[in-house]
């Protein structure tokens, strides 16, 4: 049962990720683009409701980057043992609570900006934010693929195998040899 834990633990982490990513995904390479075709008429009306789209984001947003700052706590002994991968953990940790802080920024921030003045600059100080969450989270993706290769968990890389093909060897020949004068 112990051993499934972690397990458990590494699969809710995958989950908030994807929700994290997916969201941002969705925000800003679908929603986005329509609210910049919109007429200069409609404009403010779509950047209210993008606004409004990505402040109820925001709150996933939020609740999934405190589910990963809990579960890596929770974990945080798995590496302890290996200076390296402790240290690649700890830098894993800053880039999820760098992705976090510019979320929060975002949310409690950037979004008001936008909804009371319907400013460009804050628009564009969004999509900011948005492409340095995308980064930082790529490399929270990158650095844990990295730890939880194979081999890692250890701290001893597990070899690369090559496949191959077997080769048939000749028969042996056989030498004879001259009998010795003790056998004769």
């Amino acid at each position: 049962m112990k051993r499934y834990v972690p397990l458990v633990l590494d699969t809710i982490a995958v989950v908030a990720l994807a929700v994290w990513l997916g969201g941002l995904a969705v925000c800003w390479l679908a929603l986005a683009p329509a609210v910049q075709s919109t007429s200069a008429n409609a404009m403010p009306g779509a950047q209210v409701l993008f606004a409004e789209t990505l402040r109820r984001f925001s709150s996933n947003a939020e609740l999934c980057g405190v589910v990963l700052a809990a579960l890596q706590w929770v974990l945080r002994r798995r590496y302890q043992d290996d200076r390296q991968l402790y240290i690649a953990d700890g830098a894993r940790m800053l880039a999820m609570f760098g992705a976090l802080f510019a979320s929060e920024y975002g949310r409690y921030v950037l979004i008001p900006t936008l909804i009371k003045t319907h400013s460009p600059a804050a628009f564009n100080a969004l999509a900011g934010f948005a492409v340095v969450q995308a980064i930082l989270l790529i490399g929270f993706v990158a650095v844990t693929l990295w730890l939880q290769s194979p081999g890692m968990a250890t701290g001893k890389p597990t070899p690369v195998r090559l496949a191959t093909v077997p080769v048939r060897q000749a028969p042996a020949k056989q030498t004879v040899r001259p009998m010795s004068k003790r056998s004769r």
